[in-house]
């Protein structure tokens, strides 16, 4: 992907900092949605190209807070699929053999995820860990002659059903390495030796069970130990032979602990990444939105938690990766915070010229860009919620007086201002506590159902939930609100430059009403906040399409409840699109003769009716030319027919084909623009496979339109029994 211009400054203040600056330690803390990755990728670009045109090999290790986050963005980090370890082995005891299988690749991406390549401290990992730490001491000197028992120890879980499998397969891995580099095992050997010297206490362990006949009926502590000594072991052989040239740490302070490598504290964690972070040689690229906190509340205070200057110190402190440039920046901050403290009068100068120079100070460690609010997204509504309804002060007074009832102290204030309905959709150790306290007291009181929890017959009767929270009410206003018309019959988000002018169609005047409808930006700490406005907004833009329905009598929310139910779903919102005139067949069918004769980027900001105009001259000429073969006879108007059709006018032999269906100029149109086969298309045209990728593509579209809620919409807009896929 292209960066823009403002992405390929930042990338080429980074790539200054590291080639001309000397600095090997830069923090990207661009705002939200900017693109961090996208320029790492063009950093990553950069120094690739800079280290395989000196005959160089360039080692990526890319470090994030999940393996999900890790397959979304190592794709987008330039580096071929191909040359990125399969995250199934990104732990760190697995790598020394990994790397020497990639390592003639002239580019390596390795991502790694704290919680399994760095924390190694309890636990015996998973059994491909434990089958590769075998295979290579089976060969040791020492450890050959004790196979059997070695293999009984490292298989752990008498359960396991494929270790002897596990066991071939990293065998004939170590042999594939070993015949390639005759140095690989005796360098293995050498290293775990020198590890054992230096840890007594697991050597002596080690040896201990090995000279016993059957280890697995030990102390289950004593062999849990053994076993993770030795993933810990073998992981910092793999952090000895990696030598990345740049780390890229994505939203790293959710693993703050591996910046403080300087530490006294000897976590296993703190020696992993001490080794890992500490090669004068590699490059580290810290990523972050919010890479310390701007300020500290009295209740983290209140709660020992680190306060704001101190996480911001530790930061920097990390960057600034010298002693001389640490105490440089302290004594600029420390002039800052001084002036800061002394201000007096109008002359604001001297204040300015330091904070300057802080600002300098900091800039040759973190390249941060961040949005006008004219910008991309208006923040203008970003504000505290004034307004608070009286279910808003009666939500916290019910579940209050439930926890007073039940004698289990405050609930906290941020809970209730974040969502209603707190029996719903809370699930923090609090509501573990209130279900354990009401099930041995089931006739409290104060359990008003009301304001806690939701009710079923509400929703499966489409009736309005009161929000009872000023925060989703405010919400609901700017999702639903004024100024909106209809939003909730939108099916996706209105495109900010359609590629046509469609607001003379029902569809189109929705769209074209709410232009400029965008994404609301919510921010919570709270992960109940999220299914709470995932379900009730949801529910709120059901509710509304349910309003406009022609015929509600019969509609239920829940159709899993009884026969008649399930017959008032499928005769109300829940019509297929296959249930229609034509089949779905005819939207997933795609032919290149009628996507040929649209051109979106040429006609782009024209009315759909003149558009429609010229795509139907062409399609009165594809149709001239297949009467002038002989098929002059009108056949009638069914989707056989219609897929037949398609066939024929891309040249494709059709057996039985009679002719033309009746009335077709104008549905071929229409397929022509819009078909979902045609779209797509259009867009792998050039691929070799492009007839099978469009099909695909429309019947995902096409699926989307089988959803109730899909169904209702368009019932809401075309009636109960139009052909809407026209």
């Amino acid at each position: 992907m292209k960066p823009m211009d403002f992405q390929a400054a930042a990338a080429n203040r980074i790539l200054e900092l590291f080639r001309d600056k000397g600095q090997n330690r830069v923090l990207l803390a661009d705002e939200v949605g900017l693109g961090k990755t996208i320029i790492a990728s063009r950093v990553v670009t950069s120094l690739a190209e800079e280290h395989i045109s000196a005959k160089k090999n360039f080692k990526v290790v890319y470090v994030c807070s999940n393996l999900n986050i890790a397959s979304q963005n190592c794709r987008k980090l330039g580096i071929p699929d191909e040359d990125c370890m399969n995250f199934s082995e990104s732990r760190l005891s697995l790598q020394h053999l990994r790397l020497r299988e990639i390592d003639a690749r002239p580019q390596q991406l390795i991502p790694m995820t704290p919680a399994t390549s760095f924390s190694i401290k309890w636990g015996q990992g998973i059994q491909e860990e434990r089958a590769l730490i075998y295979a290579v001491l089976e060969q040791h000197p020492v450890y050959r002659g004790y196979r059997a028992r070695l293999s009984r120890l490292l298989k752990f879980d008498p359960t396991l059903k494929n270790w002897d499998g596990q066991i071939e397969w990293m065998r004939i891995r170590v042999k594939r390495v070993s015949d390639k580099d005759a140095r690989y095992l005796p360098g293995l050997f050498k290293a775990f030796d020198k590890f054992l010297r230096q840890d007594k206490e697991l050597r002596d362990n080690l040896n201990y069970l090995c000279d016993r006949k059957y280890p697995e009926n030990e102390d289950y502590r004593l062999r849990a130990s053994v076993v993770n000594g030795l993933r810990r072991v073998f992981a910092q052989i793999s952090l000895k032979s990696l030598h990345p040239d740049l780390v890229i740490m994505d939203e790293f302070q959710r693993f703050k602990d591996l910046l403080d490598i300087d530490a006294e504290e000897e976590s296993e964690q703190r020696l992993l990444s001490r080794q890992f972070l500490n090669d004068e040689n590699t490059r580290v690229l810290l990523m972050s939105a919010t890479p310390y906190k701007p300020f500290s509340t009295l209740e983290e205070f209140s709660q020992g938690e680190e306060d704001h200057y101190t996480e911001f110190k530790r930061v920097l402190d990390f960057l600034c990766d010298d002693e001389l440039g640490r105490k440089k920046f302290e004594e600029i901050w420390r002039d800052y915070s001084t002036h800061l403290e002394d201000l007096r009068g109008d002359n604001i100068d001297p204040l300015i010229e330091v904070k300057q120079d802080a600002e300098s100070a900091m800039y040759q460690v973190i390249c941060r860009t961040e949005r006008r609010n004219e910008s991309i997204i208006n923040t203008d509504k970003a504000c505290e919620v004034q307004d608070i309804s009286t279910g808003d002060v009666t939500s916290f007074i019910d579940i209050q007086r439930l926890m007073d009832a039940l004698v289990l102290g405050k609930i906290p204030v941020e809970y209730e201002k974040s969502a209603p309905y707190l029996m719903s959709f809370m699930k923090y150790k609090v509501w573990e506590s209130i279900v354990k306290a009401v099930r041995k007291n089931p006739d409290v009181p104060e359990l008003n159902r009301d304001t806690l929890f939701l009710k079923r017959k509400t929703i499966n009767k489409y009736l309005q939930i009161p929000c009872n929270n000023a925060r989703l009410e405010t919400l609901f206003s700017e999702a639903f609100g004024a100024g909106r018309n209809g939003a909730e019959c939108l099916l996706w988000i209105p495109a900010s430059k359609p590629y046509y002018n469609a607001e003379r169609t029902k569809v189109g005047r929705i769209y074209t009403n709410n232009a400029g409808y965008s994404k609301t930006l919510v921010f919570s700490g709270w992960e109940m906040v999220p299914r709470v406005i995932a379900g009730l907004t949801s529910y709120e833009a059901e509710r509304l399409v349910y309003k406009r329905l022609p015929d509600k009598k019969k509609m239920l929310y829940f159709a899993e409840d009884t026969g008649d139910d399930r017959r008032a779903r499928r005769k109300g919102t829940h019509q297929r699109i296959s249930d229609d005139l034509g089949n779905q067949q005819l939207c997933i069918t795609p032919c290149m003769a009628l996507a040929d004769l649209y051109h979106p980027i040429k006609h782009i900001g024209s009315s759909i009716n003149t558009i429609r105009d010229e795509v139907k001259r062409g399609v009165k000429e594809l149709l001239k030319g297949i009467r002038g073969r002989g098929y002059t006879r009108n056949v009638p108007r069914s989707a056989d027919n219609i897929v037949s059709l398609l066939y024929v006018l891309d040249g494709i032999e059709v057996e039985n084909f009679e002719g033309i269906p009746n009335g077709i100029e104008d549905f071929l149109t229409d397929l022509a623009i819009g078909a979902p086969a045609n779209c797509a298309l259009r867009l792998f045209r050039d691929e070799e496979e492009s007839y099978s990728y469009a099909e695909e593509v429309a019947r995902v579209f096409v699926s989307l339109f089988n959803k109730p809620e899909s169904a209702g919409i368009l019932r809401t807009l075309y009636g109960e029994n139009s052909v809407y896929y026209e």
